[in-house]
């Protein structure tokens, strides 16, 4: 089976790849963005989640909008890619694309100086999306949060 890497498209390089767009990933590219450096932010999400705000989200569904931002509106200063690491290489990293991110499911494969790994926590559902709805859009999100609810109601009644 040929490696990813040979079906991906090569970006010009960036200084920084940063991979996960959680408080860690998001503090160190809008700091390194802010410095001048060229920087990437890889993330399965297309949006940043207080992830505290998931409970409150939860039994006031419309609230995810105030608790969660765009990647793309919140760090002006770094390029954003919604996908997936699949291989990593000395300097190399191949990005799988998300459904709705336009790629038509074409990997990226891009070279960087420094690879700062944020990626991962150990919340469950409903705190953090299912499985199943890990790339998954606010309103995608929200009504995940909201089926959460109603199961929880059903649950009490029974």
């Amino acid at each position: 089976m040929p490696s990813p890497m040979s079906h991906a498209d090569v970006l010009s390089s960036v200084d920084a790849l940063v991979v996960g767009g959680g408080f860690a990933g998001v503090a160190a590219a809008r700091r390194l963005g802010n410095g001048g450096v060229q920087v990437l932010l890889v993330d399965a999400k297309p949006y940043f989640e207080y992830t505290p705000a998931a409970l409150r989200s939860m039994v006031h569904p419309p609230a995810i909008d105030s608790s969660t931002v765009i990647h793309e509106n919140r760090l002006p200063n770094v390029r954003f890619v919604h996908g997936c690491v699949v291989d990593v290489q000395h300097g190399h990293v191949v990005i799988a694309p998300q459904p709705d991110d336009g790629r038509h499911g074409k990997c990226l494969n891009v070279n960087f100086k420094v690879c700062i790994w944020a990626g991962g926590t150990h919340y469950v559902p409903p705190i953090r999306p299912s499985p199943s709805n890990s790339y998954c859009s606010r309103s995608a999100r929200r009504h995940e949060l909201f089926a959460s609810l109603e199961k929880m109601h059903r649950a009490e009644k029974s």
